[in-house]
């Protein structure tokens, strides 16, 4: 059998491929049954060498009889890069497929990681004809990757026996922001650790432990602009400034908070949507809006109650030209960081400065 898995979210990956490899090999036979060969070269020369010594360790006999399974292991030999697309790769990679073609001996496997894949590529269609793929990407911003972040953060603290209420759920998410699942990992261990012999938190630990990702700033700063508070607003950006984080970065995801914003708005102004203390209420809603919003995965009446009150309450405080202004601002921001020589603070703050004054 063959497997291939990969994706940008290492701890997954890896988490994965050792599951396969539990369940293919006798956990008595792991330690002379399994070749893991590393092929995570530095150039196109050691990812060939490495499909090589996976092509001739399949080859080989198992010296102690019995099956045998390879892993190749974090090999960039089907993505975009550079490494993968060079003619040495292909190549290889082509020999590689074609070995494989050719059929494993009975008992042997092979198991395939990657950091990410281009599903165009042959090696990926041939895999995905013969074998098993598995994809662990780190959820992308908006409301998939959203529902991606919950149940990674759900298994998560299932693995760790944790439990709390769903408002301290959604602080912890919050915090969290979208992250891989090595950092959720180690935030959940450190968690865990400073918990002891307890097993349910609260926000309070939350907030004591719980490193908090520029996502969470971000959050906090549509807060600020929902309040219309001007100078807490730039006392966020000077922190996103500080942690050298993208300018522009920031822009486009100020930007994607006001698109939600605009949603919970118009909705508001629809009469489909009424909030309440932590929660919201959805009434006749016409079936082609709710069709439009899920072509776009955008669905906000499948958000988290909780977040989904709090969007409401933010969105209740502007206008929908002022979200529209607002919308424009950010889009504007973002052109001319890449247009002008303006430093990327000074245009920041004169966006905040239209969002909240109109000048």
């Amino acid at each position: 059998m063959i497997f291939y898995v990969y994706g940008n979210d290492d701890l997954k990956v890896l988490k994965k491929a050792n599951a396969i490899a539990d369940e293919i090999i006798p956990k008595e036979d792991r330690e002379f049954s399994l070749d893991i060969v590393d092929g995570n070269g530095n150039n196109a020369g050691e990812v060939v060498d490495a499909i090589h010594e996976a092509i001739t360790s399949l080859k080989m006999v198992n010296l102690f009889g019995g099956s045998k399974t390879v892993w190749l292991k974090d090999a960039d030999i089907c993505s975009e890069s550079r490494t993968a697309s060079s003619a040495l790769v292909k190549n290889e990679v082509k020999k590689f497929q074609d070995f494989l073609n050719a059929g494993l001996p009975e008992g042997y496997n092979c198991i395939v990681t990657s950091p990410a894949a281009d599903k165009r590529k042959a090696f990926y269609k041939f895999m995905k004809k013969n074998g098993e793929i598995f994809e662990f990407n780190v959820p992308e911003q908006g409301r998939k990757g959203g529902q991606a972040l919950t149940e990674n953060l759900r298994g998560c603290l299932a693995e760790y026996g944790l439990t709390c209420n769903g408002r301290t759920f959604e602080e912890l998410k919050n915090a969290l922001g979208t992250c891989d699942s090595r950092k959720m990992d180690s935030e959940i261990f450190k968690l865990s650790t400073y918990l002891g012999d307890k097993k349910e938190f609260s926000t309070s630990d939350v907030l004591d432990i719980i490193t908090v990702s520029s996502d969470a700033v971000i959050w906090d700063l549509t807060a600020a602009l929902s309040s219309k508070n001007l100078e807490k607003a730039m006392n966020v950006v000077s922190i996103l400034i500080e942690r050298k984080e993208s300018p522009i970065g920031m822009a486009l995801m100020l930007g994607n908070a006001i698109k939600d914003l605009i949603i919970f708005r118009s909705a508001m102004d629809a009469g489909w949507l009424t909030s309440g203390y932590n929660n919201v209420e959805w009434n006749n809603v016409p079936p082609k809006q709710i069709e439009n919003w899920q072509k776009c995965g955008e669905n906000p009446m499948k958000y988290n109650p909780y977040r989904a009150s709090i969007l409401a309450g933010q969105a209740s405080k502007f206008s929908q030209r002022e979200l529209q202004v607002a919308l424009s601002a950010a889009v504007d921001a973002q052109k001319k960081m890449v247009t002008t020589s303006v430093p990327a603070d000074i245009i920041l703050e004169i966006m905040l400065s239209k969002i909240l004054h109109g000048k």
